[in-house]
Order: structure tokens, then C-alpha cells, then sequence
């Protein structure tokens, strides 16, 4: 059963979503399933209309097919509210589907990346869009679609209920490449494949796929040796610095500074400081007291496309 078959993918999908979120509002986060079926309009009676919103996306790259969330409204305003520093506790306002929209797009950065990790392919998934939820709002053929119920938690908590559809289209793509997934060999299978694949490497030898060798074979070869190449990357250090503010003196008043000297900056108090990376902005932040050490509480990020275009 296709059920049965993508419940542990649908698992780690739900499990890097929660992981995205969490670090968002910066609370604990579990979404857990409490069913995983073929989908049936039926099926989304619980989600009465008006007080649910529809986050929907594609993949453009490596998957194909669209995914939707279903969220309530109130858990969209508590998630918000939290993003902005708050208690959590603010009612929905309609301004609230842009910051959804916008944690929408971060988890399925997320999702995108887990899945390329999995399958070892690049992941692609086009900008999340945010509407109101009414049955019609869902825009894609149930028909061997896949719905999985959700419960979802924060900070042990049960706060509501969601849903995720995932179009046959997509489930079909997903079958495919769980049949020659890493996970789903056993150690000793990825070992050996692992020795002939050093010992061939200029061959067409894929160890991903059986069968004759192809041309998507020879991409698969070149994919994983980039990906080594970039996880290598990841453990370069950098430096990261907090910048207060800026201003411009000439050289007489700088040799005039002395003990008790102000010096006057081009921000103003209480305004967000900036977190840089080798000299790039990546993030903007308020400053905090941890024990007896300065730091930063992040407000808002640089997309991570940004961020890697100013570190290079």
C-alpha cells in the first residue's frame, strides 16, 4: 500500500517541518500523525471553513508535484506572534497569512533539503502560497492523493489539528525513488556498494540504480560527489560579528578622542543591530544579556539563498 510504504518518509517530512518551525518560534514543536489514507473530500470535514488557512506549493526540481498544508487559523496567529517576539497569544489578523507564507517557504526549504539528502538528488520547491481554506481552496485531483492527519503540539501540548496532501502525482514520484532510497538499504549493502563505487568511479556503475547504466546514472555520480564536496564546506569557520551602528570622523577628531568621549552612531536606540558574516549582513537582531555575556535574540533572517551569495 502506498500508505504504508511512505509513512516513514512522511514521518521525516513531518519531523524537519517541525524542526523549521520550532526554531521560528523558538518552542518545541511535534507533528505527529495520527493517520496517513487515500484522500476523500470527507476527509477534510474537520477543517471547517473560515477558520482554516491553505498553504500550497509545488517542486520545481528533482520531485514533481504539489503539497498542501492545512493550518488553522489560530495556530497561524499563535506561530506569528511568536516570530515577532511575542506570548503567542494574538488573535488572527488577515496580515498574518504573509508571516505563514513566509515560514511556509522556510519549511519547505527544509522538506526540499531532506529529501535531496534521502534520494540524493537537488530538491527544488516553488514559493508557498497562503489562502483561505474552504475544500475548493485545495488545488489538485484528490483521487489518489494521499491525506495525513496531524496533530500538532508545542511545548508538550496539544494545540490542533492539521493536514497534509500530498497529489498523486507527487506520491507516485515519491514511490519511485523510495524503492532505491538509501535508508531503505541495508548498512551492509551501502558498504559494498560503497567499495565497488571507489573502485569504478570512471565507470557508468551507479549504485543508486540497478539496471543498465544511463545517462542519469552519470549525473547521480557527479551529484554525490558535489554534495561531498559541499558537506565539507559546512565545517569552515567564519567570522561572525555585531555591528551597533556606523558613523564617519576625520582623522583630527579621532585623534581627539580621549576617555569620556561620545561618539554618536547612525542608529537609533532600540533599533535592530546587525549580525554579519565576513562582513555580509545575514541577519538583524535585538541585543540581549546572557549571564554576564552580550548576545543577540534573532528577529529576522536573510532568505538562505542571500546568505550563501554574501559568504562566498
Amino acid at each position: 500500500e502506498p500508505t504504508e510504504l511512505l509513512e516513514p518518509l512522511i514521518k521525516k517530512i513531518l519531523a524537519q517541518a517541525a524542526s523549521v518551525i520550532g526554531t521560528a518560534a523558538n518552542r518545541s514543536i511535534d507533528l505527529s500523525v495520527n493517520k496517513i489514507s487515500q484522500a476523500d473530500i470527507s476527509d477534510l470535514s474537520a477543517f471547517q471553513a473560515g477558520d482554516y488557512l491553505c498553504l500550497a506549493s509545488a517542486f520545481e526540481a528533482g520531485l514533481a508535484g504539489k503539497l498542501d498544508f492545512v493550518i488553522s487559523k489560530k495556530v497561524t496567529a499563535t506561530l506569528a506572534d511568536l516570530m515577532m517576539m511575542g506570548d503567542g497569544s494574538a488573535e488572527y489578523e488577515d496580515d498574518h497569512k504573509d508571516a505563514l507564507t513566509e515560514l511556509g517557504n522556510q519549511v519547505l526549504g527544509g522538506i526540499s533539503t531532506a529529501l535531496g539528502s534521502e534520494f540524493q538528488l537537488t530538491v527544488t520547491a516553488g514559493q508557498a502560497a497562503t489562502t483561505e481554506f474552504d475544500g475548493s481552496s485545495i488545488n489538485m485531483e484528490l483521487t489518489d492523493s494521499i491525506i495525513v492527519d496531524i496533530d500538532v503540539n508545542m511545548d508538550g501540548q496539544n494545540i490542533s489539528k492539521m493536514a497534509l496532501l500530498l497529489e498523486e502525482t507527487l506520491v507516485k514520484t515519491l514511490l519511485k525513488h523510495t524503492d532505491t532510497s538509501v535508508l531503505n538499504r541495508p548498512k551492509e549493502q551501502l558498504s559494498d556498494e560503497n567499495d565497488e563505487y571507489g573502485e569504478k568511479e570512471n565507470s557508468d556503475f551507479d549504485p543508486g540504480l540497478l539496471g543498465a547504466p544511463t545517462e542519469h546514472s552519470r549525473s547521480r555520480l557527479s551529484t554525490n560527489v558535489s554534495n561531498e564536496k559541499i558537506q565539507m564546506l559546512l565545517d569552515i569557520p567564519l567570522t561572525v560579528t555585531i555591528e551597533l551602528g556606523r558613523t564617519q570622523m576625520s582623522i583630527r577628531k579621532i585623534l581627539e578622542l580621549g576617555p569620556g568621549s561620545i561618539i554618536e552612531l547612525d542608529r537609533l536606540a532600540g533599533e535592530p543591530v546587525d549580525l554579519m558574516v565576513n562582513n555580509k549582513v545575514v541577519a538583524k537582531g535585538e541585543v540581549v544579556v546572557i549571564d554576564e555575556y552580550f548576545g543577540i535574540r534573532i528577529l529576522s533572517l536573510v532568505s538562505p539563498e542571500e546568505r550563501l551569495k554574501q559568504i562566498r
